[in-house]
């Protein structure tokens, strides 16, 4: 099973060169590519170099272009010392037709958003046929659909083995306008517990899930199955660290451990045992509350093993039983062993307000919080 590295930037390729004798580079031009740093001229000299190692190069095309940009591309596209690159990568219907038509060049085609099928894969090739080279598909779809189907789809298979998954992008800027920060990279979070990175550049606003996919342990199923290469992409993590990490495990790749412990989050497999986000609608489907229970508050926030913060519709004291009912329909029984106000001094009741306990297991935000069925009015 190959492996195909991302390179966005001069600086990434002087890290990992040493490494990628014989491999696949993906080269990314600030103007062809969503997330590219490269101009002309660094992407030329680093896909001379490859070929002189030995590797063979891919330029990235994976912009969602407008008619302006096509334009720019055809100038990209003259700049480019193409005797030095062996395909192109493109995820848009125009730039997959423009490429085409300004170039002999295979194409290698991004089909990890919008194909989660067959036919919707297979549509590519009838209208491309054998200039598809290579088809990236998505996570999404899991190794046994992968064993399944691989042997109807008539070109090379890739799939992500170590990225960041973006879950949003805008091609409009959407975080320079309410921040005075000057700088590409921010931090997002919808809780505490979770920071998402974010990316502001020239082609839009690009969201990424908190946890990378984290598939190298899985290589040789994967290649069993038939996928032929795997896509590494490093641009969001210190990549001194995992350039190290990743040149023990190419000599041994067994040793994906140093790998994870160099990323700076929990990682994730996403998808690739199964595809489960049908599963949650079932849990959308609240419970109907069939006893006479009296709301005393909403969870407002809580960080798992410390407290649970609430803001109160009713009074609360230590020792009180409480039912916790969250948004998936699923209840908690709940006792209350200690109450503190947000400075954190101790209490044994709270009227109204905000309040803290201890931890709620299994009630996020907006959860609804009730007063037991044995719990009587006149015991606050």
């Amino acid at each position: 099973m190959r492996h195909n590295w991302v390179i966005d930037s001069r600086e990434l390729w002087d890290l990992m060169s040493p490494q990628l004798a014989g491999q696949e580079v993906m080269l990314e031009h600030a103007a062809l590519s969503r997330l590219g740093k490269l101009d002309s001229r660094q992407l030329n000299s680093i896909a001379g170099q490859s070929k002189r190692m030995g590797s063979s190069v891919t330029t990235v095309f994976d912009l969602l272009p407008g008619d302006a940009q096509l334009d720019r591309a055809q100038e990209i596209f003259s700049q480019l010392d193409w005797d030095s690159i062996d395909a192109i990568r493109v995820q848009d219907p125009g730039a997959a037709l423009f490429a085409a038509e300004h170039s002999d060049k295979p194409l290698q085609i991004v089909l990890e958003t919008g194909h989660h099928n067959l036919e919707a894969i297979l549509a590519w090739f009838k209208i491309l046929g054998s200039r598809i080279q290579r088809v990236s598909l998505s996570n999404e779809l899991p190794i046994a659909w992968l064993r399944e189907k691989r042997q109807k789809i008539p070109a090379a298979v890739e799939v992500p083995v170590l990225s960041p998954i973006l879950i949003f992008y805008s091609p409009r800027k959407l975080v320079s306008p309410w921040t005075q920060l000057q700088q590409q990279l921010y931090w997002g979070a919808d809780s505490e517990q979770r920071k998402m990175p974010v990316i502001e550049n020239a082609h839009g606003t690009f969201l990424f899930y908190e946890k990378p996919l984290f598939l190298l342990p899985h290589l040789n199923e994967m290649a069993a199955a038939g996928v032929d290469s795997g896509r590494i992409d490093l641009r969001l993590w210190p990549q001194e660290e995992m350039a190290v990490a990743l040149l023990g495990w190419l000599s041994d790749k067994t040793k994906t451990a140093a790998i994870r412990a160099a990323l700076p989050h929990r990682t994730t497999r996403g998808f690739y045992k199964s595809n489960r986000t049908d599963k949650q609608f079932a849990k959308l489907k609240r419970q109907p509350i069939t006893s006479n229970l009296i709301m005393i508050g909403t969870v407002v926030d809580t960080k798992k093993g410390k407290f649970t913060l609430l803001q109160l519709e009713q009074p609360v004291s230590v020792g009180q039983e409480l039912v916790a009912l969250n948004t998936m329909g699923e209840s908690q029984s709940h006792e209350v062993r200690w109450l503190k106000n947000m400075n954190g001094e101790p209490l044994q009741k709270q009227d109204q307000g905000l309040v803290l306990m201890n931890h709620i297991k299994r009630s996020p935000s907006l959860t609804k919080v009730f007063r037991a069925p044995s719990w009587r009015p006149n015991d606050i």
